[in-house]
């Protein structure tokens, strides 16, 4: 609120800003995130999140933005990597940035 930009969320699961968009690879053979379901943190709160299951590996992914005092949008990105198995897994997560 009262910034000079924003950011949104793509349908796939990306950070699209405006001057570019922070893509998520997710497993060795770098599949991009689609993640169609995202949930609202508290069911109201600007924190999305949302959750990608790829070769055994849970992806949990939680983005949100903040406005600095000098009115610039800081985004915030936070993905955890979890293996619900008994086994262990190598996980892979790659971002790029496209612009």
């Amino acid at each position: 609120m009262n910034a000079i930009s924003g950011s949104e969320v793509t349908p796939e699961g990306f950070l699209y800003t405006g001057f570019g968009e922070l893509m998520f690879f997710v497993g060795p053979d770098q599949t991009p995130v689609a993640a169609r379901v995202r949930t609202l943190e508290e069911g109201c709160l600007p924190v999305l999140s949302y959750t990608v299951l790829h070769l055994g590996i849970d992806y949990a992914v939680t983005l949100f933005a903040a406005s600095a005092p000098s009115g610039q949008i800081i985004d915030y990105v936070r993905v955890t990597l979890r293996n619900p198995g008994q086994k262990p897994h190598a996980a892979f997560l790659t971002t790029a940035f496209r612009y």
